[in-house]
């Protein structure tokens, strides 16, 4: 296991519970409104050098209701593999001071 910078772990923490209403917010999309919000996620990824903190954890919460609500299973093993990335790209953002 890597080590992880105590500073950025509490910014993790305080940016989780803040990320309760994207979280509702996803439960009420259907699988439409969620492929849309797929798509508005990768478009605003493609703007910044490298994930923030914030983004990371919303790509979470966004892959995590893909798994859970798409049917095909492609789509789940897109989401799946993502959400992969995202939880390496968070263990290296966690890492830095």
């Amino acid at each position: 296991m890597n080590p992880i910078c105590l500073n950025q772990f509490k910014k993790y923490k305080k940016e989780q519970r803040n990320q309760g209403l994207y979280s509702i917010k996803l439960k009420q999309m259907n699988k439409t409104e969620l492929l849309e919000e797929l798509i508005r996620f990768q478009k605003e990824r493609s703007l910044f050098e490298g994930p923030s903190l914030e983004m990371i954890l919303q790509g979470e919460l966004l892959f995590q209701a893909l798994i859970t609500h798409c049917e095909s299973t492609e789509m789940q093993k897109f989401a799946k593999t993502y959400l992969k990335h995202l939880k390496h790209e968070l263990q290296h953002l966690l890492s830095k001071d």
